[in-house]
């Protein structure tokens, strides 16, 4: 699980609901809704290399609109008062993520300009969020790989990475070395 799908979980209760959207997909335009990205990711290390659990932090930006300028500042009133100081546990299906906290980084209004036959502007407040999470080497690998095929006895086989092509007592393919 991502901060970002977190996020929009600990969302579906707003006024919002399910209506938050990643800026390069397509939605309908029924306010209120939220344009949400990540716009920095911080992974931490330890000084023998990565560690299976570790703490990273991500910076999620939610662009919240509304039919106006008051509604837009009431949902992202309301979204504050959800994720701003939040820590737990999120769970999604068999998905869950340990979130050590979020806080409210940043918080501006914004404006999109008339476009696509609209003869007005839109109202929208943009906030960004700090999200501390404790991020696991089987979440680490479901970010990156998308695809998990099954978690069987602490092996972990995601698509190319298969148990018997693995030395266990090196972790290195046979035959590459190590």
């Amino acid at each position: 699980m991502t901060p970002e799908i977190a996020i929009r979980e600990l969302l579906k209760n707003t006024s919002v609901g399910g209506r938050i959207y990643t800026p390069y997909g397509t939605f309908d335009e029924i306010y209120p809704l939220v344009i949400q990205q990540r716009v920095m990711s911080q992974h931490y290390h330890v000084m023998s290399g990565v560690s299976p659990n570790k703490f990273s932090s991500a910076n999620v930006q939610l662009t919240i609109y509304g039919q106006g300028y008051d509604t837009a500042r009431t949902v992202a009133a309301e979204i504050r008062d959800v994720l701003n100081g939040y820590n737990g546990s999120v769970t999604l299906g068999d998905q869950t993520m340990n979130i050590q906290h979020i806080r409210l980084a940043n918080d501006l209004d914004g404006f999109d300009m008339p476009d696509r036959g609209r003869n007005t502007g839109i109202a929208s407040v943009i906030q960004e969020y700090f999200v501390t999470y404790l991020d696991t080497l089987l979440n680490y690998l479901r970010g990156h790989y998308g695809r998990w095929i099954r978690v069987n006895r602490n092996i972990w086989d995601v698509g190319v990475f298969y148990e018997s092509n693995i030395d266990r007592r090196s972790g290195c393919q046979p035959g590459r070395g190590g």
